[in-house]
């Protein structure tokens, strides 16, 4: 009885959308901000940290924070009955990562390209990018803007507190021991020898002021990359699925041709199959300039005003044989849409390789075990 509960619990941790890294994330900001109130805030104003410093500090923190309860509480872009259109408008089929018209039978909604349905949340969301479990929330068209915020703010806020942190730690030890300063604050860590002597040395003098710099340098520095990452797919174009998705049909492009140009036993159907499939562009065409894609992310594409008539009449679809007709026009609005699974006949021979190869390693397994029965006898 007590196990299953367990196991349920760990289930509802992972299959389920809960907030226990949500609250593991506001136990550390709240740690954070009474550490450095403790430990960092009587030290300022010093020689090497103004007031005005401290001040942007502080509301860096509760920049941070707005970005936090902001990114919760925001709608990353959920397919309903109402914008399920207006995302098919503005995200075509592209013949390449989306060339299979699809029907979500959760939602009993027809799934526009660039959008997926998130197993946590249980909803689809356009332009889908992740789940992130720090915020409890997808991250869509409509919420990407929020998140880079989320990262940004709290990448400067660590930094912030890493400064003031640092040269309250710096300005303390050498006033208690009589070392003289430099006039440069990033200079400060010169006054120790850096050995692991010195470092046990200031951890030993100010051990809470010491942990909260330490880890609010690891922390900033982690955060900051992690930004730029994720700014940099942001400015692509492409979620990170997409690019994912597109290194991988583009190593099947190149598998497809390989196999067209050496002398395989392929089918006509095969060799057919394989031509129509390279003829179509293996580029992504959701590429937008740089300054568009900058309006894009405050402002989503899909978020245009519906008028009721609409609404009425997308409120009586239920079926998935109700959707076809709508799903059937936006097919018709991409050129040559193959509304299948491309490369399929390499992915079927991947697939007859891997089989064969697994049959040869428990082949291979088997011979040695009846080579040491044998040899026992």
């Amino acid at each position: 009885m007590f196990l299953n509960k367990i196991i349920d619990f760990i289930y509802y941790l992972t299959n389920e959308r809960n907030p226990a890294v949500m609250i593991f994330y506001c136990f550390i900001v709240l740690a954070l901000i009474a550490l450095w109130s403790f430990t960092t805030v009587p030290h300022i104003p010093n020689s090497h940290c103004s007031i005005l410093e401290g001040i942007s500090c502080f509301l860096l923190i509760l920049a941070s924070i707005w970005s936090f309860v902001w990114t919760v509480r925001s709608n990353p872009g959920y397919i309903t009955r109402d914008t399920v259109t207006a995302v098919f408008d503005v995200f075509p089929y592209d013949n390449f990562i989306y060339s299979k018209a699809s029907f979500c039978e959760v939602c009993q909604l027809p799934r526009p390209p660039r959008s997926h349905h998130c197993d946590l949340c249980k909803r689809c969301v356009s332009k889908h990018d992740h789940h992130c479990a720090w915020v409890n929330n997808c991250i869509g068209e409509h919420n990407l803007f929020h998140f880079l915020s989320f990262l940004a703010l709290h990448t400067l806020a660590l930094f912030s507190i890493f400064h003031t942190s640092l040269t309250a730690l710096c300005l303390t030890i050498c006033s208690s021991h009589g070392i003289r300063c430099p006039p440069n604050p990033p200079l400060l860590l010169l006054c120790f020898t850096p050995s692991m002597r010195t470092l046990a040395f200031v951890s030993a003098q100010r051990p809470w002021l010491f942990s909260l710099t330490l880890f609010s340098f690891l922390m900033a520095v982690l955060l900051a990359f992690f930004t730029l990452l994720q700014l940099r797919q942001a400015l692509s174009g492409l979620t990170t699925r997409e690019k994912w998705k597109f290194s991988k049909l583009q190593a099947l492009s190149r598998m497809a041709k390989s196999l067209l140009s050496s002398p395989a036993d392929l089918s006509p159907s095969e060799r057919e199959s394989l031509t129509a499939d390279l003829a179509h562009p293996s580029k992504s065409i959701y590429g937008l300039p740089f300054l568009q894609t900058v309006k894009a992310l405050v402002s989503p594409l899909s978020t245009r005003p519906r008028t009721p008539t609409d609404q009425a009449c997308y409120t009586n679809l239920k079926s998935q044989e109700d959707w076809t007709p709508i799903l059937q026009k936006y097919a018709a609005d991409c050129p040559g849409f193959i509304n299948r699974t491309r490369f399929s006949v390499v992915i079927q021979r991947e697939r007859q390789t891997i089989q064969e190869r697994m049959q040869e390693m428990n082949r291979k397994k088997l011979d040695r075990q009846k080579k040491r029965s044998q040899k026992e006898k």
